[in-house]
């Protein structure tokens, strides 16, 4: 009995302790370049990410700053599957940015920053249109 209620325990304190989701940002920064790789000055880029849209502005060097977002879900009252649809529903494998007609998409790399709890973590990557 008391081997049953020790596995009991452990299984409730183990469910509730991987149950809790969690949030978290990571910043995509970098300089917007033209074909002819020239910086693209206090342009208007849109930005998709899932269903959600923004426009941010490259400042007066090219330079731009995307704020990604990263969710994981709670998963009190789900399977293993539903947790990792909700996952990849929540956090898209590209981020796409466009300018002047032309796509871009780069990979979210939300997992390599889920350990970190720095006030603004950076992933550096320029855009060549």
């Amino acid at each position: 009995m008391k081997h049953f209620l020790a596995v009991l325990l452990f299984s409730i304190i183990s469910t509730f302790a991987s149950a809790k989701g969690a949030q978290g940002k990571y910043y995509i920064v970098g300089i917007a370049y033209s074909p002819d790789s020239i910086s693209l000055k206090n342009v208007e880029l849109t930005v998709k990410f899932g269903d959600k849209t923004k426009i941010i502005k490259t400042n007066d060097q090219g330079g731009f700053e995307i704020e990604v977002i990263w969710t994981t879900p709670c998963r009190s009252g789900i399977t293993a599957m539903q947790a990792h649809a909700q996952q990849k529903k929540m956090n898209p494998e590209y981020i796409y940015v466009s300018y002047n007609g032309k796509e871009l998409k780069i990979k979210n790399d939300w997992k390599k920053y889920t350990g970190y709890h720095d006030n603004k973590v950076l992933k550096k990557k320029d855009l060549m249109y």
